[in-house]
């Protein structure tokens, strides 16, 4: 509750500005770039609302819980920081998306199989890991593509980011109730093989050659 009203105080100092938009320039401006941006709001909560709300079938008790987390994100800090870094020096972003991407699709289709805690909590902390590593590469894919000083390019992207985002919560609350567990797993790894794939249709990063 502290930091939640040090953050409110703190939003006080920030200076403000107005910009004015229409539905339609939100949809005109991220063209070619809309459904993979769906896709990526989608697995933006992927590892921080889907695995851990899987993640109370095995955890029961307040303290193991939070020490789950805390192991996660401490392990997020220290690897998607150096990560980011080498991504914005070398530019070989579709590389990682692919390898990153397939790599997440696997764990996260291993799911269904697992059994223990020990097992999930295995597949949890590595897709958190990866997750940590490959979502502020798909962050950059905006700014590599639109002006990130245009205040549309902000806009835009979180209007279809949020799209995602409710989507997928929608998906995951209906296929819960009809007790389709796993089906939530699969859905999720379709959606990461399915987002380095679009952007290559889209041709993306396309670079011409003579």
């Amino acid at each position: 509750m502290l930091f939640l009203l040090l953050a409110i105080y703190l939003t006080k100092l920030v200076k403000t500005d107005e910009y004015h938009y229409s539905l339609s320039d939100l949809f005109k401006y991220m063209k070619g770039l809309r459904t993979s941006l769906v896709i990526d709001g989608a697995l933006h909560r992927v590892s921080l609302i889907i695995v851990t709300i899987f993640s109370l079938q095995y955890l029961k008790t307040e303290i193991n819980f939070g020490l789950f987390l805390s192991v996660a994100a401490l392990m997020g800090v220290f690897v998607a920081l150096p990560i980011a870094k080498i991504s914005d020096k070398n530019q070989k972003r579709e590389f990682l998306i692919w390898s990153l991407s397939v790599l997440s699709a696997v764990l996260m289709f291993s799911f269904i199989f697992v059994e223990s805690f020990w097992s999930y909590a295995f597949l949890a902390l590595s897709l958190k890991l990866i997750s940590s590593i490959i979502d502020p590469v798909r962050a950059n894919v905006v700014l590599d593509k639109r002006d990130a000083n245009d205040p549309i390019s902000w806009l835009s992207r979180e209007f279809f980011l949020n799209i995602g985002r409710m989507l997928l919560i929608g998906a995951t609350a209906l296929l819960v109730n009809f007790d389709y567990f796993k089906s939530v797993f699969v859905l999720l790894a379709i959606l990461y093989l399915l987002y380095p794939i679009l952007l290559h249709y889209k041709k993306v990063y396309y670079v011409a050659t003579n």
